[in-house]
């Protein structure tokens, strides 16, 4: 297979940003609790915490070719080929994600994927402006069942 043949989906710079910061807040969870510093800041620590493994989960970046999609949430690979995803739903708007897939089981702990495909000011503009999707929306798409 040439690499023309692949496509990545989604940021991979939101995604090490999303993880940073959740490594971040791990750590000072951790110092929190080693230093014997108020039971309320670790207990506010641990709830950010949690708040951001749970907004952030979901995130990942793919490589997708003819056979499906390799994504990567945290450190391990998952791949689901394209009969496994139920559903591709394309939904710009000002959240972390914009295109979410529905896979047939669970990857990880749950059964959905989400990618941040809008990485810019400039294609943000285009999308409520003009309308525009972009390539890699319409590319997943033409493979996926899409709504």
């Amino acid at each position: 297979m040439r690499t023309t043949d692949r496509k990545r989906i989604g940021s991979v710079t939101s995604w090490v940003i999303s993880r940073l910061l959740q490594v971040a807040l791990l750590i000072f969870c951790l110092q929190s609790i080693r230093s014997n510093a108020s039971w309320q800041l670790s207990a506010a620590l641990a709830g950010m915490l949690a708040l951001t493994v749970y907004l952030f989960y979901p995130l990942a970046y793919a490589d997708a070719d003819a056979s499906g999609i390799t994504f990567r949430r945290y450190l391990k690979p998952h791949h689901a080929s394209w009969d496994e995803i139920l559903e591709a739903i394309w939904t710009p708007s000002f959240s972390i994600t914009d295109l979410k897939m529905k896979l047939d089981r669970p990857r990880g702990f749950t059964h959905r994927v989400e990618f941040n495909v809008i990485t810019n000011l400039g294609q943000l503009f285009k999308v409520y402006m003009e309308g525009w999707t972009p390539e890699v929306v319409m590319w997943v798409a033409n493979r996926a069942r899409f709504q």
